[in-house]
């Protein structure tokens, strides 16, 4: 998608903080009222977000 300028680097910076709050606010529909699961859920949904920065700045 980056290749075909569809969604660039800045982009998706600019959007940062929209998506961490829809991760943590999806994380808390699904999961169960639980500081933990919620944490469980949501941090590797995070840290996938993160890498996809690592694997803009390869390709």
């Amino acid at each position: 998608l980056n290749k075909l300028n569809i969604i660039n680097k800045e982009f998706l910076k600019k959007q940062r903080k929209i998506v961490y709050v829809l991760i943590f606010l999806l994380a808390a529909l699904i999961t169960p009222p639980d500081a933990i699961t919620l944490l469980m859920l949501s941090l590797p949904l995070v840290f996938l977000y993160e890498i996809i920065f690592i694997i803009l700045k390869i390709v």
